[in-house]
């Protein structure tokens, strides 16, 4: 019996894949127009106002999820809120100065007219007591001066420093002022008068401390101080 025929295989040709057909690329400059729409575009979006707060609200402000309110601290440097407005501060509370006022007025500091420090010569006893008044407030040497001369009674002390205030409120210096209270016998309208009188030759040309004297030297009469200073010169 014959043999049935072997069939040859068959040759498969792979497919032939061409590859895709790319457009040629153009690049072409955009408008100006078109440009700057690209860039308002890309431009980063502007930050939000800041909040403002009304006056009315400085005081107390809405309330939280609690229902509280939440009350808002005054500024620094004001004396507290009222109505949604700042409150001026208050008065300071006066100085202390533990070894006493430190800025002597200007007639003190003149060299043609001031009183002489007496602390040098003080004792230890003394000086506590002028450094126990002058942390008061008072001019260290006007206390030194009045605690020697009144032989420290404290009392007649601090009274004839308060007179000497009394003056330098009304724009005398501190040593016009007891200089016109030992002439008045330490009375302020008396003082004030004499130290009037002393500004009166002033305005002449003539010094304080030389009126000073003059007034001593002519017994205390106004009307012979001037010849007295008219004599001096």
């Amino acid at each position: 019996m014959p043999k049935p025929p072997v069939p040859t295989p068959r040759r498969i040709s792979p497919p032939v894949i061409s590859p895709p057909v790319v457009p040629p690329r153009t690049y072409t400059h955009p408008s100006p127009a078109t440009q700057q729409q690209q860039e308002e575009r890309s431009a980063p979006a502007p930050p939000p106002p800041f909040p403002t707060r009304d006056p009315q609200q400085q005081q107390v402000l809405g309330g939280n999820r609690l229902g509280m309110g939440v009350r808002v601290l005054p500024p620094i440097g004001g004396g507290g809120m009222e109505n949604g407005e700042l409150l001026p501060m208050p008065p300071p509370p006066p100085p202390y100065f533990p070894e006493g006022r430190r800025d002597p007025p200007l007639s003190c500091m003149e060299a043609a007219y001031q009183l002489e420090d007496p602390r040098p010569q003080l004792t230890s006893e003394e000086m506590e007591e002028v450094r126990s008044i002058a942390a008061m407030g008072f001019f260290t040497p006007c206390v030194a001066r009045a605690v020697k001369r009144l032989k420290q009674d404290r009392v007649r002390v601090v009274d004839f420093l308060v007179l000497i205030g009394q003056l330098e409120e009304d724009g005398f210096g501190a040593c016009s002022a007891e200089t016109a209270l030992l002439r008045s016998d330490e009375d302020p309208d008396k003082a004030r008068a004499y130290l009037k009188k002393v500004g009166q030759f002033k305005e002449f040309g003539f010094t304080e401390a030389s009126i000073h004297q003059a007034y001593l030297t002519a017994s205390r009469d106004w009307d012979a101080v001037l010849d007295v200073l008219t004599q001096g010169r």
